[in-house]
């Protein structure tokens, strides 16, 4: 199970109570596929058995712009968005296996040649409680 609490910022924070399987992705900004130059940009995490699917992505585009200069900030933002608002919508617990988030995000964000690429899944086992969402208001993922 998972509660929502809100710390003294009144920033919402999940929090994933008990032992609980989980994987996740990040979502990378490639720049250059030649150079394999890359930025994180997002993470999606998810833990079945607690029925938690959670995705951020970054909302200040700073560092991004301060590293490659010739970003297309607006359709950057705009796609970012569009993942906030899918993954939001997004059926949780549509599986019951970890390694389910690879077809998950690929629901989402088919893998294709463009800038915004999936990484590998990692995943874990939490033995204990793990808070998700803190940096969000910051830009921060």
């Amino acid at each position: 199970m998972h509660h929502v609490s809100r710390d003294d910022s009144g920033i919402k924070a999940y929090v994933l109570k008990m032992s609980a399987a989980y994987s996740y992705v990040t979502l990378r900004y490639v720049h250059d596929i030649v150079t394999g130059e890359f930025v994180n940009v997002g993470v999606v995490v998810y833990a079945p058995s607690q029925n938690f699917l959670r995705a951020r992505f970054l909302t200040d585009f700073r560092r991004l712009n301060a590293m490659f200069r010739e970003i297309d900030d607006a359709h950057l933002r705009e796609m970012l968005q569009y993942l906030v608002v899918t993954f939001d919508c997004l059926e949780q617990g549509a599986s019951s296996d970890a390694s389910a988030i690879v077809s998950l995000v690929q629901q989402v964000l088919p893998a294709d040649d463009s800038s915004l690429q999936w990484s590998e899944a990692g995943g874990g086992i939490t033995s204990e409680s793990r808070k998700s969402g803190s940096g969000e208001s910051r830009g921060q993922i």
